[in-house]
């Protein structure tokens, strides 16, 4: 009976002992299991470049639901690696940061470890730390081997002097072609006006501009699609007609200026109105690439006819055709009945 007694004493005394010491032991084992339902996987899209190029390092790491996961967001550099940029994205039971590395030299480098945070959801738990693996990479040259040594600036090129002599007359031809056609342009220009006095032109300004104005008729660029050619010798002509009929250098002026300085001479309200409007679309096409019409190019054409027709100095011979109304408006009822008189004398 002693012995049995004292045997259930000494296993009373052993849990007493053994309690705190399981307790202890599961506090300590605890964060070990936590751990290990975390795992973080390292990997990048390629393990060789070359200098300059943009490297993907992937930091994947899988927990259990409503773990929080937290990378380093401010780094600027990461060992000889510059960071270019960090995402970083959250799934239910895993978070993924991606680091946009770039390095400017060659060589074989290392991308170290990466520390990260880990917090789990239950109030009180301290969050533990892990880190990522290293991953070695090799930057290339993108000068192939055989071509890494430098070589001398090749001596500068002499021209034989056959091909000299080639370019310089190639050069005159052209500056003789361009001053022919430079004299051309200002001949047709000043037209048949050379040699006159300025109000022997002022008055043959309208004659000039018509001949001119039919030539451009008769030329039918607008058909050949030449509407740039045909916007420019239309609107050219007018401001030619312009300066000699008023004196004013609207070839030399712009289409506002010459808008501005035409009512002046010009009171007809529907002629300003063409003239600014035949101005501004012969613009549109020459400096804008306006691309218009056959028609609007027609209708161009037939306003600076009217505008020469209804601004033009008369002549003797326009008089001559204009109808005496005046002097049918003074003849009276005596001397109606004074011409019968005389036809029946005659008679």
């Amino acid at each position: 009976m002693a012995c049995e007694k004292n045997l259930v004493r000494t296993m009373s005394n052993c849990r007493r002992t053994h309690k705190p010491v399981l307790l202890l032991t599961t506090l300590l084992l605890l964060p070990a299991a936590l751990v290990s339902q975390v795992e973080v996987y390292t990997s990048i899209d390629t393990s060789r470049g070359f200098i300059g190029d943009l490297f993907h390092l992937q930091l994947r790491t899988e927990h259990p639901r409503d773990y929080v996961v937290r990378y380093p967001d401010t780094l600027k550099t990461l060992g000889d690696f510059s960071v270019r940029d960090i995402s970083v994205k959250t799934k239910k039971k895993a978070t993924t940061a991606t680091y946009t590395l770039a390095v400017y030299d060659t060589g074989e480098y290392t991308i170290p470890s990466i520390p990260l945070t880990v917090q789990p959801p239950a109030e009180g738990e301290p969050p533990f730390h892990m880190k990522s693996s290293e991953i070695p990479i090799a930057i290339l040259s993108i000068v192939p081997p055989d071509a890494r040594e430098l070589k001398d600036i090749k001596p500068l090129m002499r021209i034989p002097p056959r091909i000299r002599w080639l370019v310089i007359l190639g050069v005159l031809g052209a500056a003789g072609i361009a001053a022919v056609l430079w004299r051309k342009m200002k001949a047709r220009r000043e037209d048949k006006s050379a040699g006159m006095t300025p109000e022997e032109r002022r008055r043959s300004a309208h004659e000039i501009a018509l001949r001119r104005l039919r030539d451009i008729r008769r030329a039918a660029y607008p058909a050949r699609g030449a509407f740039k050619l045909h916007f420019s010798e239309v609107s050219e002509t007018l401001r030619q007609y312009f300066e000699d009929r008023y004196f004013i250098p609207a070839l030399e002026m712009t289409t506002t200026e010459v808008i501005r300085e035409l009512p002046a001479y010009v009171s007809d309200d529907g002629l300003d109105q063409k003239i600014e409007a035949l101005l501004s679309l012969s613009d549109l096409v020459k400096f804008a690439k306006y691309r218009p019409s056959v028609a609007e190019a027609d209708r161009v054409l037939t306003h600076a006819f009217d505008i020469v027709e209804n601004t033009k100095i008369p002549t003797d011979h326009d008089r001559e055709e204009e109808p005496p109304s005046e002097n049918l408006n003074n003849i009276t009822v005596e001397d109606t009945h004074l011409s019968m008189r005389k036809e029946g004398e005659e008679l």
